[in-house]
């Protein structure tokens, strides 16, 4: 029969001997298509178009979850400042432009990390202290090249401490180095011996090392003009590529790459780095609003508050800035100043926070002690109540008043007077400063004391007040530049210029607990000393702290590894700027 098994086992004996091979060849493939019907033909390219399309997904699916994003080199960063160029030279810089630049071109032995919010090395590898705390061995890092791939090693940090030491390159830095010694013992070992013991010696190393073999041949008398403070050799995350300057010569941006060099933290993902300079904080404001820059900083100003839309639209960070603001009380100016009662009364009678806050918003902070990072807050520090500062101004009025004598006259004599205090309060010509001002007196008006608003110019507040502490009360802002120590604001012998003890502040105790701490490297019994200083200066009130600025940052969203928390000076922002990056890569 037909389907008979020895009939279908035949036909496979026949089929075997006209085609050897068991599986159908190309040939036969490229005939499948003609003998398939439409609708078939309809599944076969469904089902093949399912099965390329599985592929291609798992495909994207194992690349991605086996493989992940890491920063890549690659885009430019437009950083914004307000202010002019003229010298990258860390050993000359003083102006706040200067200082930003020079701390992207050089790197320093130590420096302020804004993330930890402390001292850290930065060519130093480790730094080692004499059991008498005078001595400091610093070892340095290898392998570390300038830009011009010239080996860095300790000739030049003896090269760059002994032109900072020497009066005839005129540095500001000097007097922070005023009677160290310095001495090369190897090619990367530096011996720094101190007078006394010193435990913020790193915050005071944070100025930029330059190359010696770069400088070492210019004299003091040419140094300041050489050639080489505008066109820079360092060690830093970014090489000096080039300025450009408008038809009056003036610096209006300068140009920086990423160091390919760099070993000290990191590979620089940012590739080039471009620094505009504009006249005035409302240009800056400006270009970030047009976005013609991605980032700049700024302090509050009152007077030019800055658009919440801006914060909306970039990345902002409002960082602890070691710059505040106070009312220093001089006694000497002023005789009802020497009464504590007439002091806490002033106190007192401040609404510190609604000021604050009607000011600036949320970039200030309330503080009632100088002696930041070590005392956070201090109790038995009220202010904004002015009842209760009435009741203490009538109380010592009432105290003070003159005993009325006996007489044999019949006739009754006038009761006798109440003192009655008068103020005048210094402040600067700033618009921002003097909105200050004006609330201040207001409130000590109200108090019963007239305070009378005294301006001086910006520019000679310094030099014709601070410098001859000429004021009764002076509303000023002291920034400690990250030192920490706080020997040259309250110490006795800092009462006169250059010392800026403005409060007059003297107290032998005070004077001690200043000595011991600033040599002492126990951070627990440093801070001790520091919390017992705080309550000695809050006893005698010879200032008012108002609050501490806060730096804002602003940068555009597509930079990514930015970590910042606290700030020792503007620069730091850059501390970990080798570190930021725009784009993007897939690694296994």
């Amino acid at each position: 029969e037909k389907d008979s098994p020895d009939h279908v086992s035949l036909a496979r004996n026949l089929v075997s001997s006209l085609q050897k091979k068991s599986f159908p060849s190309r040939r036969h493939f490229a005939y499948l298509m003609h003998m398939l019907s439409p609708r078939e033909l309809l599944v076969v390219r469904s089902l093949a178009l399912v099965m390329l399309t599985s592929l291609v997904v798992l495909n994207v699916y194992l690349y991605q979850t086996s493989t992940h994003m890491v920063p890549s080199q690659g885009g430019t960063l437009r950083e914004g400042m307000v202010g002019n160029a003229h010298s990258f030279n860390p050993i000359l810089a003083t102006e706040k432009v200067d200082l930003e630049i020079s701390s992207l071109i050089f790197s320093s032995l130590f420096k302020y990390d804004p993330v930890q919010e402390t001292f850290v090395p930065d060519l130093v590898d480790h730094m080692e202290v004499s059991s008498d705390e005078k001595t400091y061995t610093l070892t340095l890092r290898k392998n570390i090249t300038w830009h011009d791939a010239e080996p860095f090693d300790a000739d030049d940090v003896l090269f760059t401490l002994e032109i900072a030491m020497d009066p005839a390159y005129k540095s500001p830095l000097g007097a922070s180095l005023k009677g160290m010694k310095v001495k090369k013992q190897d090619q990367y070992t530096i011996i720094l011996t101190l007078e006394t013991p010193y435990a913020f010696l790193p915050s005071v190393l944070t100025f930029g090392i330059i190359p010696a073999h770069v400088f070492q041949q210019i004299n003091p008398a040419a140094f300041p003009l050489s050639e080489a403070n505008l066109n820079p050799v360092g060690t830093g995350p970014f090489a000096f590529e080039r300025i450009r300057k408008d038809t009056q010569g003036a610096i209006r941006s300068i140009e920086l790459k990423g160091n390919t060099r760099f070993l000290l933290t990191a590979p620089v993902y940012i590739e080039n780095l471009i620094i505009k300079l504009f006249p005035t904080r409302a240009e800056l404001v400006a270009a970030l609003q047009e976005k013609s820059i991605d980032a700049a900083g700024m302090l509050p100003d009152a007077d030019e508050p800055l658009p919440l839309a801006l914060r909306e639209h970039f990345h902002a960070f409002s960082l602890a800035f070691p710059q505040y603001t106070g009312l220093f009380l001089n006694e000497q100016k002023n005789q009802w100043l020497r009464y504590k009662e007439v002091r806490q009364a002033l106190l007192l009678a401040l609404p510190k926070q609604s000021m604050a806050q009607e000011l600036y918003g949320s970039d200030v902070e309330i503080i009632d002690t100088p002696l930041l990072p070590f005392v956070k807050t201090l109790q038995g520090l009220p202010n904004g109540n002015i009842l209760e500062a009435k009741k203490i101004l009538q109380a010592w009025q009432e105290g003070m008043k003159p005993k009325p004598t006996k007489t044999k006259a019949k006739k009754s004599t006038p009761p006798p007077l109440a003192p009655s205090p008068s103020l005048t309060l210094t402040a600067s010509s700033n618009p921002g400063q003097i909105a200050i001002a004006e609330k201040i007196a207001a409130s000590w008006t109200a108090l019963g004391i007239p305070t009378t608003v005294k301006t001086v110019e910006s520019s000679k507040i310094k030099r014709e007040i601070v410098r001859t502490r000429d004021y009764e009360v002076l509303l000023f802002s002291l920034k400690t530049d990250g030192t920490q120590d706080p020997y040259i604001f309250w110490h006795s012998s800092q009462r006169e210029w250059p010392g800026l003890n403005l409060g007059l502040f003297s107290d032998t105790e005070a004077d001690t607990l200043m000595t011991q701490a600033r040599a002492t490297y126990n951070e627990t019994a440093q801070k001790e000393k520091y919390q017992a200083l705080a309550t000695i200066i809050n006893k005698q009130i010879p200032a008012i702290m108002l609050w501490r600025s806060h730096y804002l940052y602003l940068i555009a969203p597509s930079f990514s590894g930015v970590t910042l928390k606290g700030l020792s000076a503007t620069q730091d922002r850059f501390a970990h700027i080798a570190e930021w990056y725009t784009k993007e890569k897939r690694s296994w």
